[in-house]
């Protein structure tokens, strides 16, 4: 996936957008877009744990308040 790609669906996503009318305006699967989603919500959550000196394992239950 390109940069771009990649920069529009965290603008998208911002702005509240739903992951399948993500993929919808950008002609990809909701697989795809919920997978960038879902890596982009685990690097926030780990860096923030890293800022706070905490470990980095992600709990799925956690992971799923930030999508």
């Amino acid at each position: 996936m390109t940069p771009e790609y990649l920069r529009e669906i965290c603008r998208l996503r911002d702005n509240k957008a739903k992951p399948k009318q993500i993929a919808r305006k950008l002609s990809l699967r909701p697989a795809e877009v919920k997978a960038v989603i879902q890596q982009q919500a685990t690097e926030k959550y780990q860096a923030t744990l890293s800022a706070d000196g905490l470990s980095p394992k992600v709990p799925q239950k956690v992971l799923q308040t930030f999508l």
